[in-house]
């Protein structure tokens, strides 16, 4: 599968920054780099009812099974 295919199979939603993993991860590991805050830019996509930042988050819907292989989420 091609980035592009993959890109364009991947779904998001537009979620409190806190509460994507993907961005903390790279707010974590790389805070004040500037691809960083390019992509925060971005992936803004508004705010909360109390002011916090929205972000554009992938929703990944693998997981890995009990008998540690990989697996997809069916339903949400």
């Amino acid at each position: 599968m091609s980035k592009t295919e993959l890109a364009q199979s991947v779904e998001i939603e537009c979620i409190p920054l806190k509460s994507c993993p993907t961005v903390m991860k790279l707010i974590f590991t790389k805070k004040y780099a500037p691809e960083t805050i390019e992509f925060l830019k971005r992936s803004h996509c508004g705010f909360d009812e109390r002011r916090q930042p929205k972000v554009w988050c992938a929703k990944f819907n693998f997981c890995t099974t009990p008998d540690n292989r990989n697996g997809k989420i069916l339903k949400y």
